[in-house]
């Protein structure tokens, strides 16, 4: 299955979303699960839901710390 096909039925995400999140996973190299872990903990941290437990959170999902 390719991987945009994947995207799109992990999270019912729109044609031109899903898209895009493929060209930026081409471009930076990381692999599906890893660019959607970073996507998320950065809409966490923007959204102000993650402060003092960003670390935790990191360490938990293997993220790299969000500069």
């Amino acid at each position: 299955m390719n991987q945009t096909k994947n995207f799109h039925i992990a999270g019912k995400i729109p044609p031109a979303h899903y898209i895009a999140l493929q060209q930026i996973q081409n471009a930076t190299g990381l692999t599906q699960s890893r660019l959607l872990r970073e996507a998320i903990a950065l809409y966490l941290k923007k959204a102000k839901i993650v402060t003092v437990f960003h670390s935790t959170i990191a360490a938990v999902t293997r993220l790299r710390p969000l500069a």
